[in-house]
């Protein structure tokens, strides 16, 4: 059984992806819709720190308030001023430029080997987090970045490589040319992320599903 927070999920729908950010739906069993902000959701063995977003849930049923959480949200966001660094003592630092980013993004990163990214650097207010990410990405700067499920801060590193799952659920369908395979788990859901191994081959993206307190999972090759 799924929980955000203490409060009991009916259904739920999140993807892991192998990597930005990652969103999940959800339905809660009674009460008024949580208010926005941090929160932990569980489903069975694995926590995922994540941000209830406002705007987004409301009341589908009467009985059953409407949540979608996401890991990673806050780069979404346009910047909220112009940035320009300079530098002519060696180039503009990577640190520099995450820790200013991810100030006016509201993120927390972990951060990757130090490096120059040239004489200067610098976005234009209204430019999202995740485009200055993307174009970090495409200079060779970082390889990737991702939402860490545990901590909720941003790596830029790809998913740690973990040990086979085939032994902590059952491979029911497969549909092979598509590289995917369903999974049937019971509280062994941390150990499917991105990264294990199934049937020989890495999982790169996770897809839970969970109703009636049955949890199942969608695992997608590279």
């Amino acid at each position: 059984m799924a929980t955000l927070g203490t409060r009991r999920v009916m259904d739920l729908e999140i993807e892991l992806p192998p990597a930005g950010g990652w969103e999940g739906r959800l339905h809660l069993d009674s009460g008024a819709p949580p208010a926005a902000g941090d929160a932990v959701l569980t489903v069975g063995d694995l926590p995922l720190k994540c941000r209830v977003l406002a705007n987004r849930g409301g009341l589908d049923a009467p009985e059953y308030p409407a949540v979608v959480v996401a890991g990673g949200y806050g780069w979404r966001a346009p910047q909220p001023a112009a940035l320009f660094r300079s530098s002519g003592a060696g180039g503009v630092r990577l640190s520099t430029v995450l820790l200013a980013l991810a100030a006016a993004a509201g993120e927390t990163v972990t951060l990757p080997p130090e490096l120059k990214l040239g004489p200067s650097y610098g976005w234009d207010a209204g430019t999202t987090g995740r485009a200055v990410l993307a174009d970090l990405v495409s200079r060779g700067a970082i390889p990737l970045w991702r939402a860490d499920t545990l901590t909720g801060s941003t790596m830029f590193t790809p998913w740690p490589t973990r040990p086979a799952a085939d032994a902590l659920g059952v491979v029911g369908d497969r549909a092979l040319a598509f590289g995917r395979r369903y999974v049937l788990a019971s509280s062994n859901v941390a150990a499917w992320l991105p990264g294990a191994t199934v049937q020989g081959a890495r999982i790169e993206r996770l897809i839970i599903r969970e109703r009636d307190s049955e949890t199942t999972m969608e695992v997608r090759e590279s």
